[in-house]
């Protein structure tokens, strides 16, 4: 866990040295653990980090909108709160594909390379409801927050309590 400025809390993982580190952020739906059989080796040549996206796993929720901006403020947070050295490589699959641009787009100095993973692409969202006219309902958005707030306060008394952090990471 890294703690911003603004007082939030990020979880995440790093493992590994060297440079350029590596930053992954994951899709739609997906969560730190999405990468977990691409990090290990990445991690054996070169530092590799992930973090939750606000408001996932133990990641507080952040200001909003919470739009690709946004999440681009919340990666250079990120990096600056878990101090990883640049310039970077980022790595996005799927929706993350728009935070590591945007990233890219608003701190090309401290960009080495940036690895798009089946990105999306714009005017999805209009192509996908043209075929699925009921997108929206499918997607749906039945998160109950309280659920939500004491699974979180559940784990981040797991992880204060936890000796080794990998067995709250798995």
């Amino acid at each position: 866990i890294v703690t911003l400025p603004d007082g939030r809390w990020i979880e995440m993982k790093c493992a590994g040295e060297g440079a350029p580190a590596v930053i992954f952020d994951y899709g739609a739906g997906g969560s730190i653990a999405s990468w977990k059989d691409v990090f290990n080796p990445v991690a054996q040549t070169t530092r590799a980090c992930v973090a939750e996206r606000a408001a996932r796993g133990l990641t507080d929720p952040g200001p909003t909108p919470r739009d690709v901006n946004a999440v681009a403020a919340d990666i250079d947070a990120f990096i600056h709160a878990a101090k990883i050295e640049g310039p970077i490589v980022l790595v996005g699959h799927s929706l993350a594909s728009y935070h590591v641009r945007q990233y890219a787009n608003l701190h090309e100095d401290k960009v080495a390379g940036m690895v798009l993973v089946d990105p999306s692409g714009d005017g999805q969202t209009a192509r996908f409801t043209e075929f699925i006219p009921n997108l929206a309902e499918l997607l749906g958005d039945n998160v109950d927050a309280e659920v939500v707030a004491n699974c979180v306060k559940a784990l981040r008394e797991k992880l204060l309590a936890a000796k080794n952090l990998d067995e709250v990471w798995t």
